[in-house]
């Protein structure tokens, strides 16, 4: 499928690009596009715009600008979906089962299970039917891009170390601490600690002694841990952790109470080596072809289409 920096999606929150929903829409409808002879109509656009709402979490922007440019997105999967069907690339049944599975495994458990799921449904005005056609049709585009950039070959390990070697930067991992703490239920407590350790007492005793993290039994130490977005230190205590030289200790508050922190030790992140990134590279040099390729043909498709906009105000 198209990634999110395609115009082929709205930046929806999981793999699934903004597609028109099928249907003849309310009598009083107003046309809002013409692809070929199929009318994209206004309760259409409202489907998708809210579909994607869901998806994000997020309230999209409606202004004349957006609107168009949704529209217009519109006009263009309708060509896609057009051409699938009558390419008998899939059908509308086995998308919509297709649909029905991934609600169940992929888009509800993200958004924090069905409840959840549901309550985005009723705050967007969308109906679950409503909802399944239009993944429905996401899952028509999915099979009419397999199959149009099937053949676009996965590039070579020479071109995947090229584009290495000239983002270099991007392969390094992060920088890494040794930090052990010991957590208290009081600020008073972690005061108290703290004196004992500049007087010279044991870490590792007093952490087996009187902390209340799991760590404890390894006097503790947290060993070496990644700094950053993706740490698995606490959030609130990246800002002290990063901030202090090995051999410093500070206290910081979380959720278990008031930890000691010590930093041992700290060293530089490190190159991650060509190899172990060389799969991944390809795939994704791999999808930004396939982008491109669907790109090129969806517009070869909608050149020998009559797409106009109508009605937008």
């Amino acid at each position: 499928m198209p990634n999110n920096n395609s115009r082929w999606a709205w930046g929806a929150a999981i793999a699934l690009s903004g597609a028109i929903l099928a249907g003849c829409g309310a009598p009083s409808d107003r046309t809002v596009a013409m692809v070929g002879t199929t009318h994209i109509l206004q309760s259409q656009l409202d489907t998708a715009v809210q579909a994607n709402q869901v998806l994000q979490g997020v309230h999209l922007d409606r202004t004349p600008a957006a609107t168009r440019s949704q529209v217009l997105t519109l006009a263009e999967q309708q060509v896609v979906i057009n051409w699938a069907l009558s390419h008998h690339v899939t059908t509308t049944a086995q998308a919509s089962q297709a649909a029905a599975s991934l609600i169940k495994t992929q888009v509800a458990p993200r958004m924090g299970g069905q409840s959840a799921f549901n309550r985005r449904l009723s705050d967007n005005n969308l109906s679950a039917a409503t909802f399944q056609q239009y993944v429905a049709n996401q899952v028509i585009i999915q099979k009419a891009f397999d199959q149009v950039t099937a053949k676009v070959p996965l590039p070579s390990t020479a071109t995947a170390q090229q584009y290495y070697l000239n983002n270099q930067a991007f392969y390094v991992s992060p920088p890494e601490v040794l930090v052990r703490n010991i957590t208290v239920p009081t600020q008073s407590e972690a005061q108290s600690v703290m004196a004992q350790l500049k007087g010279g007492a044991s870490f590792a005793a007093l952490a087996a002694r009187d902390s209340q993290d799991p760590d404890r039994a390894q006097g503790g130490s947290r060993g070496w841990v990644q700094i950053g977005a993706s740490s698995a230190l606490p959030k609130s205590w990246i800002p002290t952790v990063t901030s202090l030289k090995p051999g410093q200790m500070s206290i910081v508050k979380d959720a278990l109470g008031y930890s000691i922190i010590e930093v041992q030790a700290s060293r530089a992140g490190a190159t991650i080596p060509f190899n172990a990134v060389q799969s991944a590279i390809q795939a994704e040099l791999q999808q930004t072809a396939k982008e491109k390729a669907f790109d090129a043909w969806s517009q070869s498709l909608l050149h020998h289409q009559n797409v106009r906009l109508v009605n937008l105000g």
